[in-house]
């Protein structure tokens, strides 16, 4: 789940240069415990990650790095390379020993895991569609100098990543509503 906060990562991260070549994702995980879906409830809102002040389930943090030439034509200056790949890592909790839970919550658990992951790879998915948008974008323009190309750049960067936070956001939103209604959550809730 990525909060309003996340601008902040993205933002942060996207200063992070990386040596990679095409996009690559891996998997941290928070440990948490727990016997029962209440006590592993409760164990995530202490163990996991805080974004912003916030504590979520799960989260993604990016780092890109972007390939670019510029090319200096007669009146012009353009990019006639420009490629941003990026490294998303995402954050997810995994069970000190799922056999302390009885196996009809440890299954509940497992499903319940395997959905934050596919939640995540939606995040990933939203910021590659961004990042080859921005690609495009950044290919298409021209300016009448590579001081200026770069400003342009920017300009088009931040227009195309606030709307992808918003986008991005939105996708956060409908999480929130819909993870009530996954079986380890409300098993959970219904502990209470």
């Amino acid at each position: 789940m990525i909060h309003g906060s996340f601008r902040i990562l993205v933002t942060i991260c996207s200063c992070i240069t990386a040596a990679v070549a095409k996009d690559t994702s891996s998997t941290t995980q928070y440990l948490v415990t727990g016997k029962t879906a209440v006590e592993v409830y409760e164990d995530i809102k202490i163990h996991a990650p805080k974004v912003a002040q916030n504590a979520t389930f799960a989260f993604t943090m990016i780092a890109t790095k972007t390939d670019k030439r510029e090319k200096v034509a007669a009146e012009a200056c353009r990019y006639d390379r420009f490629k941003t790949s990026a490294i998303f890592n995402f954050v997810i909790p995994r069970h000190t020993n799922p056999a302390l839970m009885n196996a009809k919550t440890q299954g509940k658990w497992t499903n319940f895991v395997a959905y934050l992951q596919i939640h995540e790879q939606g995040h990933r998915s939203i910021w590659q569609a961004c990042l080859a948008e921005y690609d495009a974008a950044s290919l298409a323009l021209e300016a009448p100098g590579c001081k200026a190309l770069d400003q342009l750049r920017e300009q088009t960067f931040t227009k195309i990543k606030r709307r992808c936070l918003q986008q991005d956001e939105a996708y956060d939103v409908e999480f929130r509503k819909a993870v009530l209604r996954d079986p380890f959550v409300a098993q959970a809730l219904r502990g209470k």
